[in-house]
């Protein structure tokens, strides 16, 4: 009986984990609701720092219109800009990492923040683990 009740709170532990994982679909719904004026030319390479010292490292992205997609450290990065602010997703294979939201500032990089696991316009990202995030373009 005990061997059935761990089994059974497993089981509901790994579905509610799996409910709660942010899906492809759901940040690239997210990203086309974010777009908006294009200010922005990510086409290129941009520092992070280094990944080693706290930073995300090096960006190379190429930019379509609105959206970019690209590299930036170990992850894969879709993007669009909108205005002075830029929107990112992070993701690795099929999993989504981080979503972050960045916006320009008077030294022309950008600077923000990014969540873990959530689209960081909602309310449970205020709980969420959290990270500075800043892209300066190399020249």
């Amino acid at each position: 009986m005990k061997y059935l009740q761990i089994s059974l709170v497993c089981f509901l532990v790994l579905t509610i984990s799996a409910c709660n994982r942010l899906s492809r679909e759901q940040s690239s719904e997210w990203l086309g609701q974010k777009s908006g004026q294009i200010s922005a030319n990510m086409t290129g390479k941009w520092n992070s720092g280094g990944v080693w010292s706290g930073g995300w490292g090096e960006g190379n992205f190429i930019q379509e219109g609105r959206r970019f997609s690209g590299t930036l450290g170990l992850y894969y990065v879709d993007g669009t800009v909108s205005g002075d602010s830029l929107y990112l997703v992070l993701y690795s294979g099929k999993k989504v990492y981080y979503t972050a939201r960045l916006k320009k500032n008077a030294e022309g990089f950008y600077i923000g923040k990014a969540v873990y696991k959530v689209i960081i316009d909602q309310p449970e990202s205020e709980k969420a683990e959290s990270y500075v995030m800043s892209l300066k373009k190399v020249l």
